[in-house]
């Protein structure tokens, strides 16, 4: 029985001595982390781990709910996991069938039912949700963990929301959670940045609580895949023959991309700056703009030196 890192480890190794799996260090391993009960993880009841493809997200669903399966709670572990249609699921299907018979061996996958059973009784749905009323087939169900892969294909999130009532158990596992990933752009793109605050938290990694559970948005880069990179290093330059848009979001998962948008440079990273006392003597500038129609905006802008803008910030 070899132990390869805290709460993502393989039971063991292969016949061969290879680690079945195991998150990479760096952004997919810290979101795993925030779904442990350990004290030195700080939990998080709703994680979304999204940005650029190619981050690592299908992995990272599968590895959450997998570092659960050797834990003395893990007969009650109940999983669904969603995707918007059935065809959208054969490439995590897949991916999960190379994972798991080697990290877990003697699970076994149901292909008629497209579910997963472990001997121990855990049990992981792979389920597809197309509609926002769709989530009706699942009143009265109960799951210790529910997983949204690509969340932003859905044009809102009433699913999400009605689903999560029910995250619970009748039995003791201390780590129930929600997980969901995707992409900048798709119709949910503003849905998911509103409900994960990714405008107030752009780069992530910040827990804060709403409605009674606590959520984080952790940002997943092209590069902090090492295994894909490694393995085709040339997969970043196709991508990079895309538009600009495509590449900001897509290549460094940036959220702020809108397709089509007269301002196109703008950057979290590289325009927003931690909050700070506007010195007394500085210019002080304020205008408002009340639109053609219902919309309105209202900038702050201060100058330093007489001549140089520094900052531009909307009031929050």
């Amino acid at each position: 029985m070899t132990e390869v890192y805290q709460d993502t480890s393989p039971s063991s190794l292969t016949s061969d001595g290879l680690v079945p799996w195991k998150a990479q260090e760096g952004p997919q391993l810290k979101a795993i982390q925030h779904g442990s009960p350990r004290k030195e993880f700080e939990f998080v009841d709703e994680l979304f781990y999204g940005g650029a493809v190619g981050g690592g997200k299908s992995d990272f669903l599968l590895g959450d709910f997998g570092q659960d399966l050797n834990k003395p709670w893990a007969p009650h572990c109940r999983g669904i996991l969603f995707r918007k249609t059935y065809g959208e699921l054969e490439e995590l299907i897949s991916r999960s069938q190379e994972i798991y018979p080697l990290w877990f061996p003697g699970c076994v996958w149901h292909s008629a039912d497209k579910v997963w059973t472990w001997p121990n009784g855990a049990t992981l749905k792979m389920r597809y949700l197309e509609s926002s009323s769709d989530w009706m087939r699942y009143w009265g169900h109960q799951y210790t963990w529910i997983g949204w892969d690509e969340l932003p294909n859905w044009p809102d999130l009433v699913a999400y929301e009605k689903i999560k009532a029910r995250l619970r158990s009748a039995h003791v596992v201390p780590n129930k959670r929600i997980r969901a990933t995707g992409n900048p752009g798709g119709v949910g793109h503003h849905a998911v940045k509103k409900h994960f605050r990714i405008d107030e938290y752009p780069l992530g990694g910040v827990a804060f609580e709403e409605g009674g559970m606590t959520r984080m948005f952790v940002r997943s880069r092209l590069s902090d895949n090492k295994l894909l990179t490694k393995n085709d290093p040339n997969y970043i330059n196709r991508l990079r023959g895309l538009s600009r848009d495509l590449v900001r979001a897509l290549v460094d998962g940036d959220w702020d991309v809108v397709a089509g948008a007269f301002f196109d440079n703008f950057s979290s990273e590289r325009h927003i700056c931690d909050a700070f006392t506007v010195p007394k003597h500085w210019v002080r500038i304020r205008a408002g703009d009340w639109g053609s129609a219902s919309p309105f905006a209202v900038l702050w802008a201060a100058v330093v030196s007489g001549n140089r803008l520094i900052a531009m910030q909307k009031k929050r």
